[in-house]
């Protein structure tokens, strides 16, 4: 039953967005707008966390002045890869190169030294950076080299944009009731 709802749900969100696209216009105008972005890098302090309420928690104790790398080291779910070198403090990153144009705009969008608020992240994990550094890497940007992931990214938002709409609109339309029962002990 849940692979059949699940079949469903799949075809009607399909139906729905399917004819959705992004016009090249469309990725030229968001480069055009971003393309000084692209001659940067960033170097960022990095927390990465396993549930909002940890992130919400450390972003607060941060804000109240706690060492931003001091947590990052006792806290980062990084520091499971490497305890020796959690690599909390990124190398120099440049536009194109963090997880998705989505926490880019954010990162871009800050001050050197300021801290983000809680990003939502890979594999419902949860990220906090600190803006350490921008520097200048390039005298040009390169359209072609950033094409398909800006595409990506304009069509990933309007399908998030597209599924809230829809789903509010079906909120307005229909009551709906959440049977929090079965998680119940």
């Amino acid at each position: 039953e849940e692979y059949e709802k699940n079949l469903l749900t799949m075809d009607l969100v399909r139906r729905e967005f399917g004819g959705t696209s992004v016009t090249e216009a469309q990725v030229r105008e968001y480069f055009e707008k971003h393309k000084d972005e692209f001659l940067y890098a960033v170097k960022l302090g990095q927390i990465v966390l396993p549930s909002y309420e940890a992130a919400k928690t450390t972003l607060e104790e941060i804000r109240a002045g706690a060492d931003f790398v001091k947590l990052a080291k006792e806290r980062s779910l990084t520091r499971y890869e490497d305890p020796d070198d959690p690599r909390v403090i990124t190398d120099y990153l440049p536009r194109g190169m963090i997880a998705d144009y989505a926490i880019e705009e954010t990162i871009y969008a800050m001050d050197r030294g300021e801290v983000s608020d809680v990003i939502p992240y890979l594999q419902g994990a949860y990220l906090i950076v600190k803006l350490i550094d921008r520097r200048k890497m390039k005298a040009s940007a390169d359209f072609e080299q950033h094409r398909s992931g800006i595409h990506n990214y304009l069509l990933s938002k309007k399908y998030q944009d597209f599924l809230k709409m829809y789903v509010d609109s079906l909120k307005n339309e229909y009551e709906i009731k959440i049977d929090l029962s079965p998680l119940s002990l």
